[in-house]
């Protein structure tokens, strides 16, 4: 079963990575795991197709010294400087909230994944890409898993409202990209 973290681009998949270990460390925890995801898919629905910059971001006061993990942030007052990462941080304490692991120290966390993301891009400009690649990529991965485990083609038509055509250009395409994955590279 593939992951929707599968089909993210560098850019998010590197976002994953580091709120995830900004809310596990090295070990990783499956609730941890479903939050990251949550919060990059967040990510990825209100800040696709723009820009991280600098001025985006807001000017850093401060934020993680070139020694911290990234893992404990200790500032004074508030660690998260920008107007993007305070958003991003109360969109990470919803979704926090909703757990049903329930975090004892949601605000902690939240403010970790905040500073975490802004700290290592708010130096930098970065491109978040556009969703409607890993939509299509998520879609297309569905038809083929579908179109593979139903008995009729109708029902995939019907649950996609993609047309027989379609289904079978989709389903040729992804088992062409699991063929080349799973084949061993040749080469000295």
């Amino acid at each position: 079963m593939s992951l929707i973290i599968d089909y993210y681009p560098e850019t998010l998949r590197d976002i994953h990575d580091k709120i995830l270990y900004a809310i596990t460390g090295e070990e990783v925890t499956a609730p941890a795991a479903a939050i990251a995801v949550q919060v990059t898919e967040w990510i990825r629905h209100n800040w696709a197709a723009r820009t991280l910059t600098r001025k985006w971001w807001g000017l850093m006061g401060g934020g993680a010294d070139a020694g911290q993990s990234g893992t404990l942030i200790e500032v004074s007052v508030d660690p998260v400087r920008s107007h993007r990462g305070r958003q991003l941080r109360a969109v990470a304490w919803g979704i926090l909230a909703t757990s049903p692991d329930g975090w004892r120290d949601i605000c902690r966390v939240a403010t970790v994944i905040a500073v975490a993301v802004e700290s290592e891009w708010s130096r930098t400009t970065i491109y978040i890409p556009s969703g409607k690649e890993v939509d299509r990529a998520i879609r297309d991965a569905g038809v083929w898993l579908d179109f593979s485990h139903l008995d009729t083609i109708d029902r995939v038509i019907a649950k996609y409202g993609l047309s027989q055509r379609q289904i079978y250009e989709i389903a040729r395409r992804v088992q062409d990209d699991r063929d080349l994955r799973e084949q061993p590279s040749f080469g000295f």
